[in-house]
């Protein structure tokens, strides 16, 4: 690390410029005297990505400045004769500027697609009401390219590896229709189906039909009684698809060498394995399916005073198959240690190295032979690609509260508050595999429950909006117990209309500069989940709107 006075604040910026753009354009009207209604558009869309680091040289330059001369090898490792004057002496800004140079990295995607929607509010006439139909055609393309790193960086920097491309291209298809049935005067049903269609560039490509069927109940006007069963289908994330294999130096924990030692989470700053320049390899995975999934929900909705008040209560369930994940090199180092241990770090929840997940995070970690003169068994490297996990279930509740009232001279209110709670979520990674309680014992870091309160005022041109999330507390790092927060964040808005052409809106996040809670059991900097929590401070932004509608 070097101090800005010896070379400059701005020595080790990292700038990312972004250049995107969104065209859409279409037609829209009747279909003659046949009750039919038409919108049709073609919408482009495209974002470029440049980032431009400072990185040291690889020859000439920060290494050859401290290290000295080269002497030979000792024990397999490069032994130099550094002049130890050198430490003690600030860079100047032009040594700084001669030891490094620019790694420069580039990405662009692009979505193009045409929309074709059909609808007749009144296709045919059932005694309780009219029938609606809707119909609606697509085709995208979707391209990407990202070029990781400067080609050559391998060669040009220090503790670089080669810059990596990856590109790819899909094309989706898509007809669905939907129609709404009012059985009875308080019963209705709404009944959709749809087809999709994807081909891979370079080969490869999928199809499969979904629906979704819901129904709603009112026995009297103020209660609303609902349900709906769905399936769904997509395809993997092209850059999960097509990215070619890209590494780097991490730095990460042993949590192998470091338990067997005798550490745990909360020292493990003192491990002498703790800190590790870890070479981390990752790569996409063309094998990886298809995501399907079904849920269902059903609930009520309660409305009263004319409407100004809203109550809803709904129970949902999702099941996914084949949903992707990728593990980061810390998930998979503590996955490896559970395994080659045959428990957690609380003794909660029991691993077999022999279970299909096991044998995969196993081949997945990297080690040194017995012999290594310096890091006898420790990680060399570690591979991370994404997968496809076997099943998931979640079921959870969901309440939502709003009300609205105005008051006259001085402006229009309303306050309104929501809940989720999860009430199960279990997961299997590979058919094989044990199933686990992802609510349990630090198994995942979802949150217990999650509530959110908002409140707005709305007056002539001006309207304000002030929202609250309340985060339930986590699990410690050692999954003993859940006793880390809640953490509660404010965001605000102030909104201006300076006519009907222009508008001014001001926003602040995390109005209070609300800091994560920090885990006293968690022996990594910055000692929180960062899964969940995050370092944001408080942000302000000032947005100008025109509405040339």
């Amino acid at each position: 690390m070097y101090a800005p006075e010896e070379v400059g604040m701005d020595s080790k910026d990292q700038r990312v410029y972004t250049r995107s753009w969104n065209i859409t354009a279409g037609a829209r009207g009747g279909l003659g005297d046949t009750g039919f209604d038409y919108d049709v558009y073609v919408n482009r869309s495209s974002t470029d990505v440049t980032r431009k680091s400072t990185d040291f040289l690889a020859v000439g330059g920060i290494d050859d400045y401290y290290l000295g001369p080269l002497l030979g090898k000792v024990n397999g490792y490069d032994a130099y004769a550094p002049n130890l004057d050198v430490l003690y002496q600030p860079l100047t800004r032009g040594q700084y500027d001669q030891f490094s140079g620019t790694n420069r990295a580039e990405s662009n995607a692009s979505r193009t697609g045409v929309t074709a929607l059909v609808t007749n509010t009144s296709l045919f006439e059932l005694p309780a009401g009219d029938v609606g139909f809707a119909m609606i055609l697509q085709g995208t393309r979707e391209k990407f390219f990202n070029q990781s790193a400067d080609p050559n960086a391998a060669t040009l920097f220090r503790g670089q590896t080669a810059g990596t491309s990856a590109e790819g291209q899909r094309d989706l298809y898509a007809i669905g229709a939907e129609l709404q049935v009012p059985i009875f005067d308080t019963f209705s049903a709404n009944l959709s189906g749809r087809y999709d269609k994807y081909s891979l560039q370079g080969g490869g490509g999928n199809g499969k039909a979904t629906w979704k069927l819901g129904l709603e109940y009112r026995p009297i006007d103020s209660l609303l009684l609902r349900g709906s069963y769905a399936t769904a289908f997509r395809s993997p994330d092209m850059f999960y698809l097509y990215s070619r294999e890209s590494s780097g130096y991490t730095t990460n924990v042993d949590t192998f060498l470091c338990r067997q030692a005798g550490f745990t989470s909360e020292n493990f700053d003192e491990c002498p394995q703790s800190s590790l320049s870890v070479l981390s390899s990752s790569t996409g995975n063309r094998d990886l399916k298809d995501i399907t999934a079904e849920t269902f929900t059903y609930g009520f909705v309660w409305s009263a005073l004319d409407n100004a008040l809203n109550l809803s209560v709904d129970y949902n369930s999702v099941k996914i198959e084949n949903e992707v994940s990728i593990l980061g090199t810390d998930s998979i180092l503590t996955s490896e240690a559970n395994c080659r241990l045959g428990t957690s770090e609380n003794g909660d929840v029991n691993f077999d190295i022999n279970s299909p997940t096991c044998r995969q995070i196993l081949a997945q970690v990297q080690r040194l032979p017995a012999t290594d003169p310096i890091n006898p068994n420790g990680v060399s490297k570690v591979f991370s690609y994404p997968i496809n996990l076997a099943k998931q279930r979640q079921t959870g509740i969901q309440a939502a509260a709003d009300y609205k009232w105005s008051a006259g001279r001085a402006g229009d209110f309303g306050v309104n508050a929501g809940y989720y709670r999860p009430l199960k979520h279990e997961l299997q990674q590979q058919e094989g595999d044990p199933v686990y309680d992802m609510l349990c014992c630090a198994n995942s870091n979802e949150l217990h429950y999650r509530a959110t309160f908002g409140a707005n005022w709305n007056i002539g041109a001006f309207s304000t909006n002030v929202y609250g999330i309340r985060n339930a507390p986590t699990w410690n790092a050692i999954g003993e117990e859940r006793n880390i927060g809640p953490w509660t964040t404010w965001n605000a808005t102030v909104n201006y209309r300076i006519n009907k052409l222009a508008s001014v809106m001001l926003t602040a996040n995390n109005l209070t500069n609300e800091r994560p809670p920090v885990d006293r059991t968690n022996g990594n900097w910055p000692y929180y989940d960062q899964g969940v929590y995050n370092a944001f401070g408080r942000s302000m932004f000032v947005e100008l709107s025109l509405d040339f509608q």
